[in-house]
């Protein structure tokens, strides 16, 4: 697929947030993408029980028939621990918050999706193979890059949530005419990827436009499925950038472009869950179709809104019960 130059990377500062990202000709300099988020809101500061870690964690890499892990490369700032198919969970919460009750009214922001996520009797087996899941929810929107998306064609994914007591459950099946990802940890949104945004305590700043230290920013990489490993990052609160995450991921080569299964554990966010509760939650695709080059030339997401810096433009996590 041809594509117009893209410029350098340029810094965007918008309500207080350095942010480094890729932009091409003519896209919109107020929209705020995936941020590598070096100075996050000074109320992020003030969050934080346990000191950033490893600055990413490896996870395996799935063939395209059998689980075959494969080795990592080493191209994150420090040398990382050995590629597992799964990561231990944080021993500790770092924050907690009291669950709220699932009303429509009280708890969905006007405008935004609620995304449903069923309690399984049983956990999926994370191995890539999305055999069991029923994928319902579409990402098929341009909400950065817009002249570098040329539809559902281009990049779209159709994907999934679950929960139990301990972890939340992700299944994604992305369809890319381009596959391109070289980079792991903090630069991961330079390739093809995916964005977690997650607001734990959405009765408590329901109508706030602004960050606050319960949003988390995640990062999920399916690597390339040769030389660099797949790969998780949290970038913010801006006091766990770099955090060990404990998530566990795999993911298999298609025809189409990937498929991706996550088990993300609540500690990460700080909260307890329950049937009926609800959070601010929105998933994204970051797509580059520049082989060999770290580029973010778009992301695509479930609604067109999506902004960063502002939590009232994510979507609904709806937990429900068996």
């Amino acid at each position: 697929m041809r594509r117009r130059p893209i410029t350098p990377l340029m810094p965007l500062l918008a309500a207080g947030l350095l942010a480094a990202c890729s932009r091409g000709p003519g896209i919109d300099t107020q929209a705020t993408v995936n941020a590598v988020a070096t100075g996050v809101q000074a109320t992020l500061e003030a969050l934080g029980t346990r000191p950033p870690q490893a600055s990413s964690t490896p996870q395996a890499t799935l063939g395209p028939a059998a689980p075959t892990a494969t080795a990592a490369s080493d191209i994150a700032t420090a040398p990382p621990p050995a590629a597992t198919a799964t990561t231990g969970l944080p021993t500790a919460l770092p924050v907690t918050f009291t669950p709220q009750a699932a009303t429509v009214s009280g708890l969905q922001r006007p405008g935004v999706a609620v995304l449903p996520a069923i309690r399984p009797a049983s956990a999926p087996t994370i191995d890539g193979d999305l055999g069991e899941w029923a994928l319902t929810l579409r990402l098929d929107q341009n909400a950065f890059g817009g002249d570098q998306w040329t539809g559902s064609g281009d990049a779209a994914a159709d994907y999934a949530f679950a929960w139990d007591d301990d972890r939340l459950y992700l299944a994604v099946r992305v369809s890319d005419d381009v596959f391109v990802q070289t980079e792991r940890g903090a630069t991961l949104f330079r390739g093809d990827s995916l964005e977690l945004l997650f607001d734990g305590d959405l009765g408590g700043d329901f109508d706030s436009t602004e960050l606050s230290p319960d949003d988390s920013q995640l990062g999920l990489s399916p690597g390339d499925f040769s030389s660099v490993g797949a790969d998780t990052y949290l970038w913010f609160p801006r006091t766990l950038q770099g955090a060990s995450t404990g998530v566990s991921l795999a993911a298999r080569k298609t025809i189409a472009g990937y498929d991706l299964e996550a088990a993300i554990p609540w500690s990460l966010f700080g909260v307890r869950p329950a049937v009926g509760a609800r959070y601010g939650l929105l998933l994204s695709l970051n797509d580059n179709d520049q082989p060999g080059v770290a580029v973010q030339q778009s992301m695509i997401s479930s609604t067109s809104g999506r902004r960063l810096t502002n939590p009232t433009t994510w979507a609904t996590l709806d937990l429900l019960g068996p």
